[in-house]
Formats: structure tokens, C-alpha cells, sequence
């Protein structure tokens, strides 16, 4: 298990399950029953910050999109480079990187163009999609990738420190924010100055201050990291609706149908330990893709099993190409979890939303488009 520390927005400081090993144990299990999304594109890591929500509708989106423009957005890893996934080495990466079609709208966009004053109920992934229906048009993840803003690897002082700079650039705009018109402009020298400060990657203070005139944070952060070059080639996304699960119809009929419909599914729950235990006082949102399912079987006793794409998984960095760099084989045996502990989880986090630990806006149920 692995601490991810992350934003307020997406799941925190809390243990996420990086090992959903099986409920059931057997030499030999017997898979049956496998429903899978077909012409899923490559996964996506947000290595330590909090933009599951992001990383998720981003999925749904680069699905819509190769869909939609019938384009394979899974290309065959051992055609590509010689290996299975399972063989490449961080060599391989670098060097095939450029083979991986750029098929996928970039994250750092959908987090701008999907920012929302205030939440409606539905939850965030619900909410960020609903908001983009409206955009014609995105950059690509190649032109404005979301790992230019994190270390690549897992050494958890650099994710805290990752993290860290993150937090301050948005205490920063959101003291800026809060002071009267007549103050921002001359405020804003002393501002872009301590930002540069903080994280001297972006060392054009001149665009801090021009960003700073934005009215969110991620249209701030977006115009820091989006280059205006990327709007010369941009992915223009086909029209779709935003769909909720029902509350009447049961998880498990309403995930089997859509899957067999091809759709992958958006769902929120509650972030846990492997032992089933809040790692805070407080369970927090955590947004996961669900992208198969499958039955296993030890002998006459089964279990129904969902595959989730999960963006916190260490294992991203080795079994996927992140933002263009090392893509997700469809046959991956990683990410299978008990349907009824998946259940659990969402279970958990509506009741926690009911009991009001968190803003009613943040209640969901397994979102998807279409």
C-alpha cells in the first residue's frame, strides 16, 4: 500500500488500496464470464496529487473520442517494442514514447475548462463533465502533459514535497483573490515573485501575473502549464451526455449492462486501506474508473470481481504509458477488486455525505457518457 498525498479536492492524505489481491484463493481459479471496454486508451498516474476526479473523466473522454473518430487507441506494446509490458524498462520507455498515437485530450485542460464556482449534487466527475459539454475543443495530452508538473518516481519525500508547492501556489491565488481590485494589480509583482520562489520551473514571472487575472485556480494553473501553442492542434471532442447511476436498479445490473454496452464507468467511493480501515478519522472521494468484469471461481465457490483503472496505482508508471510514455496492455491482470467490497466503498462514502461529513454536492452514484 502506498500513501499518496494529494488535494482537498481529490482523495487526500489516506491510504489507498494498491493491493486489491483476491478475496478468493486458489492454485488454479477458474475466470469465466469476462466483459471488457474495448479500445480503452492508455491509462493515466496523477503521481501523488489529487486530481483522481480529473484523471477519470479524462478517460471517459479519450474513450468517446477514439469511439467517436474510430481510431485504435490501443496499440499492440509487443508489436511496438519487442517486449510484453511487463518487460520494458524505463530505456524502453524513452525510446517508444514517440510510436504512441496522441489521441488523448490533456489533463491540465479538462481541469480549466472544467472548474465549477459551485459544486451541483452528482458529484465532481458529474459536475466536470456536465461543464464540458460546452468545450469544442482540447489540448492534447502531448502538447500540455500532466507529468511535466510531478517527479517521476514514488520516493515519497518528493511527493510531499511535489505536493507541498502545489498547496502553496493555491494559498497564494487564493489570498490574492480575496484582496479589494484596487490592490491586486500591484500585489500581483510580489505574488508572481514568491511563486517563482516556490517553484522556479516556471520561471517566466511575467505569465504568472497575466494567469493570476484568471478567475479559478485551474484556469490559473492551466495558463501556466497550456502553452497558447497547443490550441494549433487541438482534439475536438464529439457531443455527448452525461448519464447517473440509478438508485432503484443494483450496482452490479447497472455496471454489467454498460460494460456489455462498451462505456466505461465512472465511480466515487470511499478511499481505504487493504485492511478495511479509514486511514484518517475521515474517509475522503476517491474516482476510479471501472473497465471489465469477471467471475472467479475456486472450485463451486465464485466471486464476482470489477476491474478498475485506477490513477493512484504505483504500478502505472510500470504497466501503462503515462501521458504518452508507457501504455496499459487490455489483457492487464492488475486492478481486479471484489465487487461486493467496491459495493462497500461507495456504500460508505453516501453515508458519509448523508451524515453531512462532506457538502451534499459531493453525493454520486457511477457516472458515464454517451
Amino acid at each position: 500500500m502506498t500513501l499518496l498525498f494529494s488535494l482537498k479536492t481529490g482523495a487526500q492524505g489516506w491510504a489507498v488500496d494498491t493491493n486489491t489481491a483476491d478475496a478468493l484463493s486458489c492454485e488454479n481459479p477458474t475466470v469465466k464470464n469476462v466483459v471488457r471496454v474495448p479500445n480503452l486508451p492508455p491509462g493515466r498516474a496523477q503521481d501523488g496529487l489529487g486530481f483522481c476526479y480529473a484523471m477519470a473523466v479524462s478517460t471517459v473522454l479519450d474513450h468517446k473520442y477514439c469511439q467517436a473518430k474510430k481510431i485504435d487507441c490501443v496499440p499492440d506494446v509487443k508489436k511496438i517494442t519487442g517486449k510484453s509490458v511487463s518487460e520494458l524498462t524505463p530505456e524502453d520507455i524513452k525510446k517508444f514514447k514517440d510510436k504512441i498515437p496522441d489521441n488523448r485530450v490533456s489533463v491540465l485542460d479538462v481541469m480549466a475548462q472544467g472548474q465549477r464556482r459551485k459544486l451541483q449534487e452528482g458529484g465532481i466527475p458529474f459536475n466536470i463533465l456536465m461543464k464540458l459539454r460546452k468545450s469544442e475543443k482540447f489540448a492534447r495530452e502531448s502538447c500540455a502533459p500532466f507529468d511535466k508538473l510531478v517527479y517521476q518516481d514514488w520516493d515519497q519525500v518528493k511527493l510531499k514535497k511535489n505536493f507541498t508547492w502545489w498547496h502553496e501556489y493555491e494559498t497564494l491565488y487564493n489570498n490574492y483573490k480575496s484582496l479589494p481590485l484596487s490592490e491586486q494589480d500591484e500585489a500581483s509583482f510580489v505574488c508572481a515573485q514568491k511563486m517563482f520562489e516556490i517553484f522556479p520551473a516556471q520561471k517566466n514571472v511575467a505569465l504568472i501575473r497575466k494567469a493570476l487575472r484568471k478567475d479559478s485556480f485551474g484556469e490559473f494553473m492551466a495558463t501556466l502549464t497550456v502553452p497558447e501553442t497547443c490550441q494549433k492542434n487541438t482534439l475536438l471532442m464529439p457531443e455527448y451526455k452525461v448519464k447517473k447511476g440509478k438508485e432503484n436498479i443494483a450496482l452490479d445490473l447497472q455496471v454489467d449492462q454498460l460494460l456489455r454496452e462498451g462505456k466505461p464507468i465512472i465511480a466515487q467511493h470511499c478511499a481505504l486501506s487493504p485492511k478495511r480501515k479509514l486511514f484518517s478519522k475521515e474517509c475522503g472521494p476517491h474516482s476510479n474508473v471501472i473497465v471489465a468484469s469477471r467471475t472467479l471461481c475456486c472450485g463451486e465457490v465464485c466471486e464476482k470481481q470489477y476491474q478498475l483503472r485506477d490513477s493512484t496505482f504505483p504500478r502505472m508508471n510500470k504497466f501503462c504509458f503515462k501521458d504518452g510514455k508507457l501504455i496499459c496492455s487490455t489483457e492487464d491482470s492488475q486492478g481486479w477488486e471484489s465487487a461486493a467490497e467496491f459495493r462497500r466503498k461507495m456504500k460508505l462514502w453516501e453515508k458519509l455525505v448523508r451524515d453531512e461529513s462532506y457538502d451534499k454536492a459531493y453525493n454520486s452514484s457511477i457516472v458515464w457518457i454517451e
